[in-house]
């Protein structure tokens, strides 16, 4: 467990380093400042210094969803219905009730619980195909980011996806762009919403 800590933590600062310009610098401290936040190394923790390693891993889910609240990846709940077709709910954070919470996106394209067509998601050419890594896996949301960003915003994004979502799962494309994607079973960090909750 603490390997795996190590090692999700020099993803981070890795992926940061990896960028170009003032984002490495904007990006950088905040991994180092994570890793002081969480007390350890990556050698002290491969070495078992730390004692409570319990402790160790309710820190570190407190660091993963401190990088969610920077910024929340494109998250989609994707379901099949009986004739195969395919539907999606946009999900996002916001504060309800003073209090983060997983919500649904609702706008004009989507029905009274956030539901919307799915069918784009034959012409995004994923690899490997999404059906495949939800099935395979048993989960039923898909999170992307850009694999490229472009602004600080969109690489805290590829950020939250690998250190909170990781490892990727695969890649599509989308407008002329690449984006790297993961699956999950279950949202992690904030409790859920009702579907009536909207985000805008």
């Amino acid at each position: 467990m603490r390997i795996r800590t190590a090692l999700k933590w020099g993803v981070l600062i890795a992926s940061a380093m990896m960028l170009s310009g003032c984002m490495a610098a904007a990006l950088a401290p905040a991994g180092v400042q994570a890793l002081e936040t969480l007390g350890i190394s990556a050698g002290n923790s491969i070495s078992g210094k730390n004692s409570d390693e319990e402790e160790l891993d309710e820190e570190t889910e407190s660091a993963d969803c401190q990088q969610l609240t920077l910024a929340v990846p494109y998250i989609a709940e994707v379901r099949t219905g009986p004739d195969g077709a395919t539907s999606l709910r946009r999900w996002a954070t916001d504060v309800v009730k003073g209090e983060q919470r997983w919500v649904v996106v609702h706008d004009a394209s989507t029905d009274g619980e956030g539901w919307q067509s799915g069918a784009v998601i034959g012409r995004l050419n994923f690899n490997p195909p999404l059906d495949t890594a939800l099935s395979s896996s048993g989960s039923r949301y898909m999170i992307s980011a850009l694999a490229d960003p472009g602004t600080a915003f969109e690489a805290n994004q590829l950020l939250s996806l690998t250190v909170v979502f990781g490892p990727r799962e695969g890649t599509y494309d989308w407008n002329g762009k690449r984006y790297d994607y993961a699956v999950a079973k279950k949202l992690p960090c904030f409790p859920g919403a009702s579907p009536d909750s909207t985000y805008r």
